[in-house]
C-alpha cells in the first residue's frame, strides 16, 4: 500500500447531518398499507396507509398545527378534530395528521393516516 503521510482520524457525524436520513428511514419503516381499523380514522373501510415518527428533535416547527399539517402533506384544509395529551388530530379530506407541540411551542407533525 502506498502511504500518503496523513494520520486517519475517525469520521465526526454531527446530530443534524443524521436527522434526515433517521426521519427517512422512520417514515418508510413505518408506512403500512392495509385497512384501517379504527371508527374515527377516516378511511372507513378503504384501503389507506399511515405513519407514525419518533421525533430527534422537538423544535424548529410550524407556528400553528394546520400550518404544520400543510407543510407535511402538501395540502390545505386542515381543521382541529380533537386535542389529546400529546398535542392535536387533525382532518382535511380523506386524511388524518396528528400534531404536537415542541419545547419551543412550535408544532410538527408525528403521525398521520391516508386514504
Amino acid at each position: 500500500m502506498h502511504s500518503t503521510g496523513r494520520t486517519l482520524r475517525p469520521m465526526t457525524v454531527r446530530r443534524r447531518q443524521l436527522l434526515p436520513l433517521a426521519l427517512l428511514l422512520v417514515g418508510c419503516s413505518a408506512n403500512v398499507s392495509g385497512t384501517t381499523r379504527r371508527a374515527d380514522a377516516p378511511c372507513e373501510g378503504r384501503a389507506g396507509h399511515g405513519f407514525e415518527l419518533s421525533l430527534a428533535i422537538n423544535t424548529g416547527g410550524a407556528a400553528t398545527p394546520q400550518k404544520a399539517a400543510e407543510a407535511h402533506s402538501g395540502k390545505s384544509g386542515w381543521r382541529v378534530q380533537r386535542k389529546d395529551s400529546n398535542g392535536v388530530t387533525l382532518v382535511a379530506d380523506h386524511a388524518t395528521r396528528h400534531a404536537m407541540q415542541g419545547s419551543d411551542k412550535t408544532w410538527q407533525v408525528d403521525s398521520g393516516t391516508d386514504c
